[in-house]
């Protein structure tokens, strides 16, 4: 008996297909009046995901009132996915992530919470 078989991935559940990007420069590097112009580059492409909607609140930023939806992503392990970065779906619609889980730290599943703006919902 494996003692990993109680955690494993649902290919089933992984329907999505997203690209994470991380900020970086541009190649070749280029700069305007606020310093280095910065581009988002990917770190992973078409990696298949489940996306899951766990709540929305309305928020009112900078006089204008939007809808924040959280949400949990989930992918199999890959090391390297920072909060510092983002996620893309194939509908275009832009993730923030604000946190990554290593689930139970055995490196097979990342949990990925992220938040979609109002405006791409």
């Amino acid at each position: 008996m494996r003692l990993d078989s109680d955690i494993h991935v649902k290919a089933g559940l992984l329907r999505h297909r997203i690209t994470i990007n991380q900020q970086g420069p541009t190649s070749p590097p280029t700069t305007d009046s606020a310093g280095p112009v910065l581009v988002w580059n990917p770190v992973l492409v078409n990696a298949p995901a489940q996306i899951i909607g766990m709540r929305a609140t309305d928020a009112l930023r900078s006089g204008q009132d939007i809808t924040q939806v959280y949400t949990i992503i989930t992918i199999r392990y890959i090391s390297g996915i920072l909060p510092n970065m983002q996620v893309v779906t194939t509908t275009g619609a832009t993730y923030v992530i604000q946190a990554v889980n290593n689930v139970d730290e055995r490196n097979i599943i990342l949990e990925i919470t992220c938040v979609l703006l109002g405006n791409q919902i």
